[in-house]
């Protein structure tokens, strides 16, 4: 791996495209939060992608209400 690419992984790749409305909101609202996952290095983006995981399962548990 070059440094440039080493420098990359540790400081985040950038921007991450938003990925498509799927027409819920509350989904919509709760991926939009992996864009953050670009800013940051790949050791953090665990915590975003649980996050992640959480508010689907909770979203998917509030249609059984």
């Amino acid at each position: 791996m070059s440094e440039a690419s080493a420098a990359d992984g540790a400081a985040g790749s950038g921007a991450v495209e938003p990925p498509p409305p799927t027409g819920d909101p509350h989904v919509d609202a709760v991926l939009a939060t992996l864009s953050r996952v670009g800013d940051l290095p790949t050791e953090a983006h665990g915590p975003v992608y649980e996050d992640v995981h959480r508010g689907l399962r909770d979203t998917l548990a509030d249609l059984d209400r």
